[in-house]
């Protein structure tokens, strides 16, 4: 009886105590028991994450990163864990490549752009995206790289920067004319994004519209006057079109910044040249091989300068020390070859034309091939080596220039001009 009274007795107090707690107390100890749920899953969600992050395998990584946003839908980690899974597939592809399992590797790369979380960070874009095309395009698949390159430009739709990178995947594989349309796309969401410009004038360049390139790096210049790159292309391309003097006045303003400017001295010198300054671009080569005596395209510059002006013995100088820097330079050769053919060597100027044909294949150097076979009287060979790049119809020459932009005109020189000047920015041939 005794130990029932004490029962009674415990029991009515903890009653007591219990439902005497106010709404507020009963609130207070509610969400002190959320709380601890909520570290307790939070616990979990970072052991977890950091689990499935740290898998060895691209394929069991994929696997625990999407279990993990499957079950924290909600979580800070979700859009990382979504760009590991992206990642991981790209690097699955990349090995299904490697084996010759190519469709499979293909349909990899795609299912990871397709998958991609979007608006896509610039780490993501710039690291992996952006890598799915070269990895394509430079194992021989360039349809499906262009393929894939539609698909991520349908995910960064708006996003100007990002769409500039894509245009430089187009300028590395010479497909001007995507470069420039995303390039006037960007502009048209960024008007006064410099960059933009300054891609526009590099595309303009790589399809020989050099007038719209000088355009481009000009207005570029106009909204980022300290802009060096901007600064120092227009320059290139003034003096690729004929206006040395601005060149002259661009390049000096360049190196006043920067006297170790290698490129803004070699466009200084030659621009000296075309100006007709030949005792100043000579004083201002000599410092600049004292500079830079491995200038591989001022050599090249000084070499064509000399044969365009019949000066052989010194083409020949400049050429020779050219070819022996950078062989597979075709410019180089094409110098040198000019030069010996100045000299009446032409076999000698056939030889060096075809060593460069190892490395490059352009109208340019099968005219200059042709040309070498004409001075050795080799009449028939010319005439095949010009059929392989040019055609004539009423009484106009045509080519695909760079072998991929046509252009008809009267005759070869002027025909040819626009794939010298984009080159080597050489305005006479």
């Amino acid at each position: 009886m005794k130990n029932t009274a004490i029962f009674l007795t415990i029991i009515a107090f903890v009653s007591i105590s219990v439902f005497a707690q106010t709404p507020e107390q009963i609130a207070v100890n509610d969400d002190r028991a959320k709380t601890s749920s909520e570290k307790r899953a939070l616990g979990d969600e970072a052991e977890e994450y950091q689990k499935a992050v740290s898998q060895i395998t691209p394929q069991a990584r994929i696997e625990a990163l999407q279990k993990f946003v499957e079950n924290f839908p909600e979580s800070e980690r979700k859009l990382r864990a979504l760009e590991l899974i992206v990642s991981s597939r790209a690097e699955i592809a990349d090995q299904k490549l490697r084996l010759n399992e190519t469709e499979a590797g293909i349909d990899l790369f795609k299912l990871a752009v397709i998958d991609a979380p979007t608006p896509i960070s610039d780490k993501l874009f710039s690291e992996v995206i952006l890598q799915i095309l070269n990895n394509l395009f430079y194992r021989g698949q360039g349809e499906q790289a262009y393929e894939v390159a539609k698909l991520i430009e349908e995910k960064i739709e708006g996003n100007a920067k990002q769409l500039l990178g894509l245009a430089t995947f187009y300028i590395g594989t010479e497909n001007g004319e995507e470069a420039k349309r995303l390039a006037e796309k960007s502009i048209e969401i960024e008007p006064d994004l410099p960059a933009a410009y300054q891609t526009l004038g590099f595309a303009n360049r790589i399809t020989f519209d050099l007038e719209d390139s000088e355009e481009a790096y000009a207005k570029a210049l106009e909204l980022d006057a300290n802009s060096i790159v901007s600064k120092r292309s227009l320059a290139e391309i003034k003096r690729a079109v004929g206006k040395p003097a601005e060149a002259v006045t661009l390049f000096r303003e360049i190196l006043e910044v920067n006297p170790e400017d290698t490129a803004s001295r070699t466009g200084l010198v030659l621009s000296l040249f075309n100006a007709g300054e030949r005792e100043q671009a000579e004083e201002e080569m000599t410092r600049a091989f004292e500079q830079n005596p491995r200038n591989l395209f001022l050599l090249v510059g000084a070499a064509y300068w000399y044969a365009a002006n019949d000066e052989g013995e010194k083409a020949i100088e400049f050429a020779e020390k050219a070819v022996a820097l950078e062989p597979r330079y075709t410019w180089a050769q094409i110098a040198l070859a000019r030069a010996l053919i100045e000299q009446k060597r032409p076999l000698e100027a056939e030889k060096a034309l075809l060593t460069a044909q190892q490395y490059g294949n352009f109208p340019t150097l099968n005219y200059e091939i042709a040309s070498a076979r004409m001075e050795a009287g080799l009449f028939r060979e010319a005439a095949e080596e010009l059929r392989k790049s040019f055609a004539v119809r009423e009484g106009r020459v045509m080519t695909y220039l760079g072998g991929r932009v046509f252009r008809e005109a009267d005759n070869f020189v002027e025909l040819l001009e626009a794939e010298r000047r984009a080159s080597i920015f050489e305005p006479n041939p």
